[in-house]
């Protein structure tokens, strides 16, 4: 086994998406023969002391292979959590035949600090490779950048047909097909996000579905920081809600594959639900990942603003409505079923 590291292991964060990821970059990592001996989870990640102090073990160990987890880091944002990740890369660049890879990541960065800050990195490290997840974060990347860059899809493309054990439905009193799923959004009700009433939205959303479809409608919540607010929501809507601290993430991923149609703005449940052929209709997030899994699977359907949702409530109900006839239905799913095969095939590790 080669020893190597890897940064911002996302797994204690509670986070579907989090915990999902990180579980397949270690297990892609165990599966190329690497042994993963120094750890720095996300938290770690971002303290620059403790960036310093891992730097310096790593200096003592004959380390040849970094592994850097960019998952939603490299975006703008108040306090930049990518920030103390560039800052890390930067450091790599001091140490002699060691392989740095840039994987699993996004790329929305556009200020001229921070577009300053990664061309620092970039200038003079020889061993540095990056792999984005998504084709709109390649091309925010070539708009600064001429150095190559590598499509990787997530990560989470790699699971296995195993992991999809249908009779966890059972649990959950669901039977497959016959729900459909509304999730939450990170942009909303946070100091560094603007303010817009989403409980008052998702309401009128789920309300006006309810007259059209007569499946149930499960609201799930895959992040701790959209709980209260849907929770309220379910409330006022009387339907059930999933959430990321009642339910883990491989049951979830059993849920949301195998539903009938999905509205969400979070990122990994989204490819969890495609990776079940599930036809989903996408709002806009804290960057850029929704206009990028959606041009992989629906290049020709819009992404609607997440603050502008009120503005498209009809178009909501159309495509909802669209969704009842068998056959466009069918047509929907035949679309994602081609498009996985390809992503699962490019979602591996480049050495």
């Amino acid at each position: 086994m080669k020893p190597c590291v890897l940064f911002n292991d996302t797994t204690p964060q509670l986070n579907w998406g989090c915990h999902a990821t990180s579980f397949f970059t270690k297990k892609i990592l165990k599966d190329n023969n690497f042994e993963i001996i120094i750890n720095i989870n996300i938290y770690e990640s971002i303290s620059k002391e403790k960036v310093d102090n891992y730097f310096q073990e790593i200096k003592k160990k004959d380390i040849k292979y970094i592994f850097i987890n960019g998952e939603g880091s490299l975006y703008e944002q108040k306090n930049m959590k990518g920030k103390t990740m560039i800052y890390f890369m930067n450091l790599t660049k001091s140490l002699k035949g060691v392989n740095t890879y840039l994987v699993n990541s996004g790329f929305d960065l556009y200020k001229k600090e921070s577009i300053s800050s990664f061309q620092n990195v970039l200038q003079d490290h020889r061993n540095l490779k990056i792999q984005l997840r998504e084709e709109v974060s390649i091309a925010n990347f070539k708009k600064f950048f001429p150095e190559n860059v590598i499509f990787q899809p997530d990560y989470l493309f790699t699971i296995p047909e195993s992991f999809n054990n249908k009779d966890i439905l059972k649990k959950y009193n669901l039977i497959e097909r016959d729900y459909l799923l509304i999730g939450g959004n990170s942009n909303y009700y946070r100091e560094d996000r603007p303010k817009y009433d989403a409980v008052s939205v998702y309401t009128t959303i789920i309300e006006n579905i309810q007259k059209i479809i007569k499946k149930e409608i499960i609201i799930y919540a895959s992040g701790s920081e959209e709980i209260n607010w849907l929770r309220q929501i379910c409330t006022k809507t009387k339907v059930r809600m999933i959430s990321v601290d009642k339910v883990n993430w491989k049951d979830a991923y059993v849920i949301l594959n195998n539903a009938y149609i999905n509205i969400s703005g979070r990122y990994h449940p989204s490819i969890m639900c495609y990776l079940g052929n599930t036809p989903s209709l996408l709002f806009s997030a804290n960057h850029c990942k929704m206009d990028g899994i959606n041009k992989m699977f629906t290049p020709e359907q819009i992404v609607i603003n997440s603050h502008e949702i009120h503005a498209y409530y009809d178009f909501i109900n159309k495509w909802v409505l669209n969704l009842c006839d068998e056959n466009k239905y069918l047509e929907a799913v035949e679309n994602i079923k081609r498009k996985i095969v390809d992503l699962k095939k490019k979602s591996i590790l480049y050495l």
